[in-house]
Formats: C-alpha cells, sequence, structure tokens
C-alpha cells in the first residue's frame, strides 16, 4: 500500500468530521481511500506508525502533518514497483502518479478561492510504501497568497469544503482541456529530484489549439501566487482580457464589460468601470517598467482595496464562466472568439 499525504496550511477546518475525496478516475482502484483532514481509525494508526518511522521527516515535520489538515491518500501498490529497489527510477514513476494528485488539490484551491479570498498553501507532502520501503519528503515551488498581498489563515466548514470538492472537477477539466497529457521534466541532483512542468507549460500554452479558459487559470494561479500587488493586479487583469478575447481598446472594453456582466445597479456599475480603468492603468505602468502612475494619487491602503475589489470581480467572473462551458474558445478558432468576443460586448447597455 501506498500512503501520500500533502499538508494544507492556512487553512482551518471548522468541522472535525473526516471528508471523502475519492478521485473520479480512480473511484474503481482497488484499495484506493481518500479524505481530507483525517481518515478513519483503521489507517489513522497505520499512517502514525509509519510518520514516525520516517527517516526523511523531522519531528517538527512528522507533527505538522498529523496536527494540519492534509489531503490523504491510499493506494494499492504495483507489483512491477515491489520488486524495484532504484530509488531514482521509484522517483520519476511516483511523480508521474502524484501529479494527477497535485493536480486536483491545485483545482480544489481554486475551488476554495471561488467561495472566498484564502491563501491555501500545499508546499509539502509524504510519501511512503509500505512493500518496497519506499518514502519521500516533496517540497513543491507554490504557493498562494491573498489578495491584499499576505498571507493569512481562513476559515470553512464542511458545506464549503464540500462545494470546493464539487468544483474541483470542473476546475480540473478546464486545466487539462488543452492537452491530452503533461510531461514533467527531471533533474537530479545527488540523491535530490527536481521537478518541472513549466517547460511543457511554456510549449503547449502559446500554441493556437490551447483553450481560454486553461489560459485565464493560469492567469489567476500566477496573480494568486505574488504578493506583489502591482503584478497581481496586472494577472488579473489578464485573466479578464483573456476571458473576455478583447482585442482592441482594451481600457474601455475591460471597464464596460466588467461593470455592466457584474451589476445592474448604476452606483455599482460607476465603481466597477473607475476600479476597472485604474487597473488597466496599473496593468499597463507594471507591464512596460514604468513608475505606477495609480499611485501619484492614490495611497499603497487604496492599492489593496482595489487589489480586493478587483479580485472579488474576478471571481463572479470565473463563477460566470463556469456556468457557461460554451465561452471556452480555443485561441486559434477565430470564429469562436469572435462569438466569445460578442457575447460580453452584447452585455454592455
Amino acid at each position: 500500500m501506498n500512503i501520500y499525504i500533502c499538508r494544507l496550511d492556512n487553512l482551518k477546518l471548522l468541522n472535525s468530521s473526516p471528508i471523502s475525496i475519492i478521485p473520479k478516475e480512480v473511484v474503481h482502484a482497488v484499495g484506493f481511500v481518500g479524505s481530507i483532514n483525517k481518515l478513519e481509525n483503521k489507517y489513522k494508526k497505520l499512517i502514525n506508525i509509519n510518520l514516525n518511522k520516517s527517516l526523511q521527516l523531522s519531528v517538527n515535520q512528522r507533527e505538522l502533518i498529523l496536527s494540519k489538515p492534509a489531503f490523504i491518500f491510499l493506494y494499492s501498490t504495483d507489483d512491477a514497483n515491489v520488486r524495484n529497489n532504484n530509488k531514482k527510477q521509484l522517483d520519476i514513476i511516483y511523480a508521474k502518479k502524484h501529479r494527477f494528485l497535485q493536480e486536483l488539490i491545485a483545482a480544489f484551491s481554486i475551488g476554495l478561492w471561488i467561495i472566498k479570498d484564502n491563501a491555501l498553501n500545499f508546499n509539502q507532502s509524504y510519501h511512503c510504501n509500505l512493500k518496497n520501503g519506499y518514502e519521500a519528503n516533496i517540497g513543491y515551488d507554490l504557493k498562494n497568497v491573498c489578495s491584499n498581498g499576505r498571507f493569512s489563515s481562513v476559515s470553512f466548514n464542511n458545506k464549503e469544503i464540500q462545494h470546493a470538492l464539487d468544483l474541483m472537477y470542473t476546475i480540473h477539466e478546464f486545466m487539462n482541456k488543452s492537452v491530452d497529457s503533461i510531461d514533467i521534466y527531471s533533474y537530479d541532483n545527488d540523491g535530490t529530484t527536481f521537478y518541472s512542468n513549466e517547460e511543457f507549460i511554456s510549449q503547449e500554452f502559446t500554441k493556437d489549439n490551447t483553450y481560454s479558459f486553461s489560459r485565464a487559470l493560469l492567469y489567476l494561479q500566477s496573480a494568486r501566487s505574488t504578493g506583489y500587488l502591482p503584478t497581481k493586479i496586472s494577472q488579473y487583469s489578464a485573466c479578464l482580457e483573456c476571458i473576455f478575447a478583447i482585442k482592441e481598446n482594451h481600457t474601455k472594453n475591460l471597464s464596460e464589460i466588467t461593470s455592466n456582466l457584474l451589476s445592474s445597479n448604476l452606483s455599482k456599475k460607476d465603481k466597477i468601470f473607475t476600479d476597472m480603468r485604474d487597473v488597466y492603468s496599473i496593468r499597463s505602468d507594471q507591464e512596460h517598467g514604468g513608475q505606477i502612475k495609480y499611485l501619484n494619487n492614490h495611497s499603497q491602503k487604496e492599492m489593496i482595496e482595489l487589489s480586493q475589489r478587483l479580485d472579488d470581480y474576478v471571481r463572479k467572473v470565473i463563477k460566470y464562466i463556469i456556468k457557461n462551458p460554451e465561452l471556452n474558445y480555443q485561441m486559434g478558432d477565430i470564429e469562436k472568439k469572435s462569438a466569445t468576443r460578442l457575447h460580453f460586448k452584447s452585455k454592455i447597455s
């Protein structure tokens, strides 16, 4: 049996009961069990025993895994892997298996963000195989920061967690719609193995056959990963521009589409319109390496508040496109892209 645990930082669970999480693609796999935060007692004892025996984890790391919320997966062992004692080969084999689980956790993170702003991080995981003695302590170069540019813990109840899990599969489908499989680049440095899919993403997500929702989610994750507000605001803006298929007059179209799509109230619409003009001004200055002119007449506190409002605007737009998947166009499909553009421009009144 394999035990794979991914620690969830900056997440507070308001309920203590375990939440089942069985990926649809492996729901029928023999011996597969998945849960968030806790497992049944019969599995909990098994995990405790193996964590305490681990040579990969410090005492502090073991305590963190046991005390914090976590995605916990148990799955059966492939007989071929039982006979394999080559650590480097097993690292690659398990990295490919865990890529799918990591994608699900990333999609779950976006699902939580759709519910409310948060800085959920899943940078540390641990894997062991009870049959061949393999174990690994795995770090991920990933982070999420709240819309104000800071880290903070956010509370979710079981109902919200379950809703995020329901969203997870839809988001995961959007994330992977552009490609059949994701290649992983690996590099070994004296026992430390590095993995990356960024080279693959750089190659594939600049092609005409990639889908707008996939690209928009990349921009969203880029925005959420930084605490530097001009970059965060710029990436949020790029996310919306991609979804709306904006071709020209970016400031005008971004402001008009966002404000009309999100509100029919004149006062609220005017506020969103003004905010989006400020957003694109910051984006332009940031991308061209210039002074952020917004700060000539506004304070840092006001830029933080703008970032928080923008985060909420993007959240509402993401909810809208999830309900309207027909707006997901391929970048090279001029006709579909034009139809999507016209759909959003038709919202302008």
